[in-house]
């Protein structure tokens, strides 16, 4: 049976960061990052993206919708034609717009909450992120983990076979890199619903799985809006190696309010809200490498 936690000030105590510290040491911990990481950063966030597509410079708009799966298969159909390599081209294109400078690699270098995940994958004898499952498109964490000199593998499928390197960054719902990083780009992305149909079943999902089975989790960004994400979360509780011995086997960073924290709760993923959500990744990330570090 599962334990509230292993001490006696539990999970929305300070002395959870210590447990998590202590994961951290055995290199234990992956990193699961959403769209708050490159939005803090400046990149587009999912409306901003669907807005720049939504005319496609034809003077026919297709009006805005909650769904964003849903108004993204709506401009797929309307503008695009269906056309998903079309389309991939022109999400490329928006992601980082004109602006040269978009991803220079200066302003990465100086990004805070960058930084913070960085520092958990910086190589260390006090224990280092290995894993990063990211839902972004972009290569901020790849241009950023090159220029500290760490070597790093984007895997764009499900089947890619995998190389030795300090880090390994996992992107299910696609990679498109900024040209001038030299990465391949993936073949298709996750966007439209038409596009999410296609992950049903796909060994993208037992890959997430085991990933998630196997580590503690610390979660940045996610609201826990996508099915699919809370159908694995599901999975995961019942396999994860902690879940088994603790009542949580992942730790989830959001804004306050955030209205999904009965839903992560029930899936064993403990959120911890903040006012600013930028500074609190940069503020709990880094805190954690401290005391893993003064072990």
């Amino acid at each position: 049976m599962a334990q509230a936690w292993p001490h006696k000030g539990g999970w929305a105590s300070p002395e959870a960061q210590v447990q998590i510290a202590n994961k951290l040491n055995y290199g234990n911990v992956a990193l699961v990052l959403g769209a708050g990481v490159s939005f803090f950063y400046g990149l587009p966030s999912w409306r901003d993206l669907l807005t720049g597509l939504q005319n496609k410079g034809t003077g026919h708009s297709i009006p805005e919708i909650h769904d964003y799966p849903g108004w993204a298969q709506q401009i797929l159909e309307g503008l695009f034609v269906g056309n998903d390599a079309e389309f991939l081209e022109a999400v490329h294109n928006g992601l980082y717009g004109p602006d040269a400078e978009a991803l220079a690699i200066q302003k990465i270098a100086d990004d805070a909450s960058l930084r913070a995940i960085g520092t958990m994958g910086v190589g260390s004898k006090r224990g280092t992120v290995d894993t990063i499952v990211t839902f972004n498109y972009d290569s901020l964490l790849e241009s950023y983990f090159q220029h500290h000199g760490l070597s790093v593998v984007p895997v764009l499928s499900e089947n890619q076979p995998t190389r030795k390197a300090d880090i390994t960054v996992y992107h299910p719902h696609g990679f498109l890199p900024h040209p001038e990083t030299g990465f391949p780009r993936s073949q298709e992305i996750v966007l439209a619903q038409s596009q999410y149909d296609k992950t049903v079943a796909t060994p993208w999902e037992s890959t997430l799985e085991n990933l998630f089975a196997t580590r503690f989790c610390i979660f940045v960004g996610l609201s826990g809006n996508d099915e699919r994400l809370v159908d694995l979360l599901e999975k995961v509780q019942k396999r994860n190696q902690h879940a088994k011995v603790e009542r949580y086997w992942g730790y989830r960073l959001c804004r306050k309010p955030d209205p999904n924290i009965e839903l992560w709760d029930n899936r064993g993923v403990y959120s911890v809200e903040f006012d600013d959500l930028a500074s609190g990744i940069n503020d709990t990330l880094l805190n954690i490498c401290r005391l893993a570090a003064g072990k």
